[in-house]
């Protein structure tokens, strides 16, 4: 038995997966710190669900690249004793860079007042920074506890992860993550204007540096993109051949960008699961994409299903929840549950 668990952590990423009853735990993105107001809608920090259900130690931690809403949230499982055995990550952080970026934002870290954010910084740039420092934290702190860190890029096919499941790594690719670290590294070089601007630009482009991942147990795929979305060019370096999966979360939160005719019929999907909070912020769970979907597959009707409650004909379940629950067994089935 396989199963995937889709934390409701409002506009953000952070996924559960499990093999046999928890023998071994996969965690994918940690999802973001900023918009919980319990009980309104379910919405839970990753490292608060994982306390609620007693989790402590993860065999894999997977963070797809650096964006305040797939990283933030699991800090504190991390800086609070959770174990991980293994990191994945698109970038390794040299050892004479542990720290900080120059300039840290304006998040408040307990003990620490901090300098200021730097002038100029638009809210998305600082929301970067925040990411950026999160994961600089983590992973100082994971590498000095002895997990197991590696650099991953594609192409990486049929890789074993125990027991019974394999992996597929089909992005970025080993230039694409090349020029990231560079990019990544220089910021360090970087102060006042040019600071500000080298930070602003590589939030443009960081979601093409997600890790793309497809989890493949007894014949039944899972494709996991991260934000990145099936542009054209994207869709050119990935195996097309490795993409089909019976459930597919939806890229950058169903935004009008996160599919394509051609991406959709390559995965020919079942199960279509949006990481989405319910008040739809940045036009995400589009509409436009949902008829996209029923437009490029024809022969294919797949169920439409969201971490967050939201306004939408497509949502078939109008409870609050804390998570969404596909399990892959003899049938695939999906449940939702509330944590108080």
């Amino acid at each position: 038995m396989l199963k995937i668990t889709f934390i409701n952590v409002g506009y953000g990423d952070a996924i559960l997966l499990e093999s046999g009853e928890g023998a071994f735990r996969i965690f994918i993105d940690g999802g973001g710190d900023e918009e919980f107001v319990p009980p309104l809608t379910g919405k839970i920090r990753s490292s608060t669900y994982l306390e609620r259900l007693g989790i402590t130690e993860l065999d894999l931690l997977v963070i797809t690249h650096f964006h305040e809403d797939h990283v933030c949230g699991i800090e504190p499982f991390v800086m609070n004793g959770g174990r991980v055995r293994e990191l994945w990550t698109p970038w390794r952080v040299p050892c004479n860079l542990w720290g900080v970026y120059p300039g840290l934002s304006g998040r408040d870290i307990p003990g620490e007042a901090g300098p200021p954010c730097p002038d100029g910084l638009s809210g998305s740039s600082k929301k970067f920074l925040d990411a950026l420092n999160s994961y600089n934290r983590i992973y100082e702190k994971l590498s000095r506890d002895g997990c197991l860190v590696k650099e991953i890029a594609s192409p990486l096919y049929g890789h074993p992860l125990p027991p019974g499941i394999t992996v597929d790594v089909l992005a970025p690719s080993p230039a694409l993550a090349s020029f990231f670290s560079g990019a990544l590294e220089s910021l360090y070089r970087a102060g006042g204007d040019d600071f500000a601007a080298r930070l602003s630009a590589l939030d443009r482009k960081m979601n093409d540096f997600s890790v793309v991942l497809r989890f493949v147990h007894g014949g039944l795929g899972i494709l996991l993109p991260g934000d990145a979305c099936p542009s054209a060019e994207a869709m050119n370096m990935w195996d097309k051949s490795r993409l089909k999966a019976h459930v597919l979360k939806l890229a950058h939160h169903g935004q009008e960008d996160s599919v394509s005719g051609d991406f959709i019929r390559a995965v020919a999907p079942q199960i279509v699961v949006t990481c989405v909070s319910g008040d739809r912020r940045y036009n995400s769970a589009n509409p436009l994409v949902y008829e996209e979907i029923k437009r490029a597959a024809p022969g294919i009707t797949p169920e439409f299903v969201f971490t967050d409650r939201v306004p939408l004909a497509y949502e078939r379940c109008p409870l609050s929840r804390s998570a969404l629950t596909i399990v892959f067994d003899d049938a695939i089935k999906y449940s939702f549950t509330t944590l108080c």
